[in-house]
């Protein structure tokens, strides 16, 4: 049985994670985050420890006495916005703690890091598209930066320490488990806001292009990436399998919920990258990795579960 620990396993795409490994007999989980999960129970068989990472001592007790050998690394305070409106705070909150599990880590019986990184964030204002793995990284706001940043502590840390890492950068997901309120995915948040009738906010004129993909596609490549020896010490895209404007997002929810949502378009944004779409080849090849869930399908899932959740 292999002994994981989840990092931020109360968060989005966390609970989904938990939820999946949880069904697999050869995993023993252990769950640190700041707060329980807020739709979901996890499983009795699911260890959980409310903690901060920045926490040393208990930090590296939890990886000791569990015996971690793998830790899925998803821990993360901020997004776009509040990451660059306070980028001192989001090195303490984000880069800080990711030190401090790192180090937990030197001597242990940890052997593997999966870290989740931004796809669309890291690379910047891209100079060709779609963008693969060996584009040059220069992020155009603080999430992206802070990302970035402890890829490449990551990276240093295997090298001296002789621990193997995996990095996913993911485009923007979204489904099931996310909460809405926290403004961090188009697809989620626009069909909550049509649902609950709130107005929906598009900076700039919602030509924006992303490669959105549903949230059990990570997850299918997050577990594969346990029992597959190409993805060791490897850097991986992920994205959608189609580029997407936010104007089609809206079309799409008005064709599925048959609801006429409220459009504000506001100016738009320097944080944001107008065009961003990932090649994922390597994952394809290396990994047997495509996205199942086309934007429809998506959006009637999501739907589903923010009624059950978020009652109008």
């Amino acid at each position: 049985m292999k002994n994981i620990l989840i990092t931020g396993g109360s968060g989005f795409i966390g609970a989904n994670l938990v939820h999946r490994l949880s069904q697999l007999d050869q995993y023993k989980i252990t769950v640190l985050d700041i707060t329980p999960p807020r739709f979901m129970t996890f499983p009795d068989h699911v260890r959980f420890i409310k903690s901060d990472l920045r926490d040393s001592d208990k930090l590296k007790k939890i990886i000791i006495d569990d015996s971690i050998e793998t830790i899925y690394h998803l821990a993360w305070g901020t997004i776009h916005e509040t990451a660059t409106r306070d980028p001192l705070g989001d090195i303490h909150e984000n880069v800080d703690s990711s030190l401090k599990l790192f180090d937990a880590c030197v001597n242990s019986k940890v052997t593997r890091i999966i870290y989740i990184s931004s796809g669309g964030t890291v690379y910047g204002v891209p100079k060709q598209l779609p963008v693969n793995e060996t584009h040059m990284t220069n992020p155009i706001n603080a999430f992206g930066i802070s990302k970035l940043t402890v890829e490449k502590y990551l990276q240093m840390y295997a090298h001296l320490h002789h621990i193997e890492y995996t990095i996913f950068r993911p485009s923007v997901l979204y489904g099931p488990y996310q909460n809405p309120n926290r403004r961090q995915s188009a697809v989620t948040v626009f069909t909550y806001n049509a649902l609950t009738g709130k107005t929906i906010h598009i900076w700039g004129s919602g030509d924006i292009i992303r490669d959105f993909f549903y949230i059990d596609d990570l997850i299918d490549v997050l577990i594969s990436a346990l029992s597959v020896s190409e993805c060791k010490n490897k850097i991986f895209n992920l994205s959608g399998n189609r580029a997407i404007r936010l104007n089609e997002v809206i079309n799409t929810i008005k064709q599925i919920l048959k609801i006429i949502p409220v459009v504000r378009y506001e100016e738009s944004r320097l944080i944001d990258v107008k065009e961003m779409i990932l090649d994922s080849s390597s994952a394809r090849n290396l990994l047997n990795w495509v996205p199942k869930t086309n934007l429809d399908k998506g959006i009637c899932l999501t739907a589903e579960w923010l009624k059950r959740y978020f009652p109008t």
